[in-house]
This record gives C-alpha cells, structure tokens and sequence, in this order.
C-alpha cells in the first residue's frame, strides 16, 4: 500500500508540474502551500526547465523528463531567438519545481528522436534547444 501510494503521489506530481504552474491551478494558497510541501516544490531551492525548437518540424514534438511526458511543442522560434525562461506557449514548454542535479530528456515528433541531459541548479532556469 506504501509503495502503490508514493507511485501515485510521484505520478500526481508530475501531472501537476506538466499541466500549469501550480499557482495558476490553484487560488487557495494554504492548498497551493501544502501541495508545494509534498512534491518538494517551493523551498525557494528548485529550478526550472524551458525546452523550445528553432526548427519547423512538420508535426508536434513530444517531450519526457526522467522517462515523465511534460509537454509538446506545437510551434517554433525563429532562428536566432529563444523563449524567456518560465515561456509556456506552442513553441516553449517550461518545467517548475524541478529538483536540484542532473536530468535526462527525450523528445520525438514520430520521425525523428533527440535525447539528452540537462543539470538544473537552485533557484536557476535552463533552457534545452531541441534541433
């Protein structure tokens, strides 16, 4: 029961952190406080992760962290340009709460596969260019 109970705290958790920020899905703060306590979230110490393309891919690129689908991209940036860090729009998909070390990525638009690791550092944002 332990183990079946912390799978789906962990899967909530990440359900939550890929849907929207969890400000914006919650108006109450004392909810927002305690879901921040138990994902890790909000101690000031977790980063953030923006993934963007600057590449017209023909369809939508689907993007997992550590093996946990967070977003897609429906659109891309000119080259040259970038999303801010924190864009969550079709051509940028941004990941809070992230804890602090190294994290392995995966994106795919049914043709073509990228993959990589990204290292997020406290209260800091990377940004991953998909290409």
């Amino acid at each position: 029961m332990i183990v079946r109970t912390a799978y789906m705290l962990i899967w909530f958790s990440m359900m939550t952190l890929t849907a929207c920020d969890i400000g914006e899905m919650f108006s109450d703060e004392g909810t927002d406080d305690f879901l921040e306590s138990q994902l890790g979230g909000g101690s000031g110490g977790d980063g953030s992760a923006t993934f963007y393309t600057e590449i017209n891919y023909s369809s939508y690129i689907y993007i997992y962290v550590d093996n946990n689908y967070v977003g897609m991209l429906t659109q891309y940036y000119n080259s040259g340009n970038s999303p801010s860090c924190g864009a969550n729009s079709g051509g940028a998909v941004t990941i809070t709460n992230v804890s602090s070390g190294s994290h392995n990525w995966s994106a795919s638009d049914g043709s073509y596969s990228w993959s990589g690791t990204f290292y997020v550092s406290d209260n800091t944002c990377s940004k991953i260019k998909i290409q």
